[in-house]
């Protein structure tokens, strides 16, 4: 309209206009003229007196009018577990800051100007929720966006093992908040059980096997025990297993797994030759690691292999001079491996044959093949 017009207000009957402004040059009014000013008169902070610049507002001299301060959300807020009972929260720093208020769990518990905290004493398998803000003297930024995470559960401890020729049972330690465990046998998850044993039956003798638990509920899972490594062997016949002293978790961190022919139960045993096989695209040996681990000391122990390229391992190894051969449970021969693949592979036992000190076959039950696989990055993680 054209009546009460004005650069502030229309009509003003009793107020007093006190450091009040407005820009003459865009609206194109001239009063009142105390508080008309140019644009570029209201684009520098000394216009406006009595204005709390640095506490209350803010401008961009030359180019802005002034504008109320805003304290800025921390950046790069991340929460990450440190350990089963304890969370880690950091985030950047963020200019003129004199704290930092960090909520709980929906409790606002510090006031500091660290740029990180630790929550720790914490139940394992729990949720816990988290948001961030920056203060400016009396001046608060809005919160950040809440970040949750889950403490993990304990790993389980004193994991045991008992052995018989056709099962392997596995006992561990009750976790406090898990519901359930996994078994992870030979590389595979296999079972989830919610007590604290597992039997592995109907097992052929003389083989290896390797077991991995985690406990885990609803929320969460716990990392995995280490890898544990047994042998069924048969207590009253002589025996050899193609057994591994290491698992292979990554390949680009720990490429090689090293192999180990094993015995039990032998007796006199003075020469033995072996021919393994193994598919040279899915595997490599190492031949500068192939070694004889039977020498006792000051015998003499003659040893020779070769590696063919279609992919036949062959091994002599034999005492000399007139002594008697190795009885009981030892470590023959021993190599390492590289996967070219990752795709479950297998090293077989193509023939073999043992000599007593009388020159006389022994007699042994035919040894089963050991088949190896990579872990997955998720077994490797978790």
């Amino acid at each position: 309209g054209e009546e009460n017009v004005g650069g502030l207000i229309g009509y003003n009957r009793r107020a007093d206009i006190v450091n009040s402004y407005y820009d003459s040059t865009i609206s194109g009014l001239t009063e009142p003229t105390e508080q008309a000013k140019t644009t570029e008169e209201l684009m520098n902070s000394l216009t406006f007196i009595g204005w709390e610049f640095g506490d209350v507002w803010e401008i961009d001299e030359g180019s802005s009018y002034p504008y109320l301060k805003v304290v800025p959300i921390p950046t790069n807020f991340i929460v990450d577990i440190l350990e089963h009972n304890k969370i880690g929260l950091i985030w950047n720093a963020v200019e003129d800051a004199t704290s930092y208020q960090i909520e709980v769990d929906n409790k606002v518990i510090t006031d500091e100007l660290e740029l990180s905290y630790i929550h720790e004493n914490l139940a394992p398998g729990t949720l816990h929720e988290y948001r961030i803000r920056a203060k400016e003297g009396t001046h608060i930024s809005d919160w950040s966006q809440k970040l949750t995470e889950i403490t993990l559960l304990q790993v389980p401890q004193n994991v045991t093992s008992t052995v018989t020729e056709n099962s392997i049972a596995i006992i561990w330690d009750e976790v406090v908040n898990a519901d359930e465990y996994e078994i992870e046998i030979d590389g595979k998850v296999s079972d989830t059980v919610t007590g604290t044993s597992y039997v592995h039956d109907n097992l052929q003798p003389n083989t290896q096997h390797f077991y991995r638990v985690r406990a885990k509920n609803e929320l969460v899972k716990s990392q995995w025990t280490d890898v544990n490594s047994i042998i069924n062997w048969l207590p009253s016949e002589s025996a050899i297993c193609v057994a591994s002293t290491n698992w292979i978790k990554d390949i680009d961190v720990n490429d090689e797994m090293e192999i180990v022919l094993k015995t039990n139960n032998l007796t006199d045993m003075y020469t033995f030759e072996v021919e393994l096989g193994y598919n040279p695209e899915e595997l490599l040996i190492n031949e500068e690691t192939i070694e004889q681990i039977l020498n006792v000391a000051g015998e003499d122990i003659y040893f020779s292999y070769k590696n063919f390229d279609d992919g036949r391992l062959k091994v002599i190894l034999s005492k000399t001079h007139d002594i008697e051969g190795q009885d009981g449970k030892f470590d023959i021969f021993s190599f390492k491996i590289n996967l070219i693949t990752e795709e479950q592979t297998e090293i077989n036992i193509n023939s073999i044959h043992l000599v007593d000190s009388k020159g006389k076959y022994i007699e042994i039950i035919q040894p089963k093949e050991m088949k190896i696989k990579e872990l997955t990055e998720e077994q490797r993680i978790y």
